[in-house]
């Protein structure tokens, strides 16, 4: 059986899988419902008192949901360490770097989805709380959590590969996606400080909740997509190199 072959249907069992974990589903559902009540929320507040508008309060989603969408993708690889499937689908599938590559694809379309779907879900809560949804921001914020839930669930997956303990793996993703960067840029240096704006969680944030960036929006994609990519490389390597179990 060609590669080609082998990679589908492994994807094919994987989607399978997605929709019988109730975990991963509860995932997705609980990033976009929390984004969605944060938004109704805010615009609550800004509709009593006039302290926030709609460009205040249509990003909180955005804000909400990505943690979601990294730990979505943590627990795609590493939910079958945790209950122990992980050495039966090696017995069927001995090729790590196949396996790996096939949980990419549900982790991408998951990522997106979700951000996309919180996305969609916070401006109707705007529009159901403020009246008023400005069609450029709401457009950037759209696309814009779609690709940052979809390389940031990559991005899990990766850190999954290369750490495999689910717990360990969810603190590393989830304290890098809340305090990491802001601890690398603390005392950085002016040199470097254009690197520190190119970091994942900085590009992922400004795509999704549509803030100034210093690279065109594309170029940003790109460079997130690299990070993403980057980091399921390394834990590729490093899974083919250990046994199936922690």
């Amino acid at each position: 059986m060609t590669t080609v072959l082998r990679l589908r249907r492994a994807a094919a069992g994987e989607f399978v899988k997605l929709a019988r974990t109730r975990s991963l589903t509860w995932t997705l559902a609980a990033g976009v419902l929390l984004a969605a009540l944060s938004v109704l929320v805010g615009g609550m507040v800004g509709q009593s008192d006039g302290s926030l508008t709609s460009r205040d309060v249509l990003p909180l989603g955005a804000a909400v949901a990505l943690p979601f969408a990294t730990a979505f993708g943590v627990m795609v690889f590493a939910g079958e360490v945790r209950h122990g499937t992980l050495t039966v689908l090696l017995a069927a599938e001995p090729r790590r770097a196949v396996v790996v590559a096939a949980k990419t694809v549900p982790a991408l379309l998951g990522g997106a989805l979700m951000g996309a779907a919180a996305a969609a879900l916070s401006g109707g809560a705007v529009q159901v709380t403020l009246g008023d949804v400005p069609g450029a921001l709401f457009a950037r914020v759209l696309w814009g959590s779609a690709a940052a839930g979809a390389f940031l669930a990559l991005f899990g997956l990766g850190l999954a590969a290369l750490v495999r303990n689910q717990g360990a793996a969810l603190f590393v993703a989830l304290g890098y996606q809340f305090a990491g960067e802001e601890l690398l840029r603390f005392g950085v240096r002016r040199e470097v400080a254009d690197l520190a704006e190119r970091l994942p969680i900085t590009l992922a944030n400004g795509l999704a909740m549509g803030d100034p960036l210093p690279d065109a929006r594309g170029i940003a994609v790109v460079i997130l997509a690299a990070w993403s990519l980057g980091t399921v490389v390394v834990g590729t390597l490093a899974f083919a190199r250990r046994d199936a179990l922690p």
